[in-house]
């Protein structure tokens, strides 16, 4: 017999605040895949360019040695995103905190990201949509590679549109979106 899905959502909640921590699908072709080859592949493309770059110091030829520069800045800027990539499928949740009339969105294990605050009371038309699927067998999910800002709870917010809790299912979401209108953190006025 098969048992009833409890959900990937763990909620922390006290008398001030209710967190809600979300971890992200992992895919793991992308977690192997990168993580092999920024343990090789990068790590020797970085030091053969490094050296390349001491070496060409003594070379006069100018084309050379900008090519080389500008190979050894396009490789260490794309092994960064490569590992941006890699962590967040390893690691990444999405993190929501309600307190004081704030929600409060973190994406931890993504590098330079910035927490994204918003005021409960300009939370407007929240409503679960699920993600439309652009997968396939061997991605899992080819828009995560890119985008950050998936989500199957949405809100309105000024003239944009805000996604989060990636993931989770419909009945998941409307879960946690009764949960919050239960803990009256969410009000009529914001669906």
């Amino acid at each position: 017999m098969e048992k009833p899905y409890n959900g990937r959502a763990i909620i922390h909640e006290n008398s001030y605040e209710l967190e809600i921590i979300i971890p992200i699908k992992k895919n793991w072709f992308l977690i192997i895949f990168f993580g092999a080859w920024l343990c090789s592949g990068w790590v020797i493309g970085e030091m053969i360019g490094i050296i390349f770059f001491i070496l060409t110091v003594f070379i006069k030829e100018l084309y050379f040695n900008l090519f080389i520069l500008f190979w050894l800045c396009f490789w260490t800027v794309s092994g960064f995103f490569i590992f941006k990539i890699f962590l967040w499928n390893a690691f990444g949740k999405e993190v929501f905190t309600f307190k004081k009339g704030t929600l409060t969105i973190r994406k931890k294990g993504l590098l330079l990201s910035q927490p994204k605050i918003y005021n409960i009371q300009e939370v407007k038309k929240i409503r679960v949509e699920q993600e439309e699927s652009t997968s396939d067998k061997l991605l899992y999910r080819k828009n995560l590679i890119f985008s950050h800002t998936n989500g199957t709870i949405r809100f309105s917010y000024g003239l944009q549109d805000v996604k989060f809790g990636d993931g989770i299912d419909e009945a998941e979401a409307y879960f946690i979106l009764e949960k919050l209108k239960s803990k009256k953190i969410l009000t009529d006025e914001n669906f």
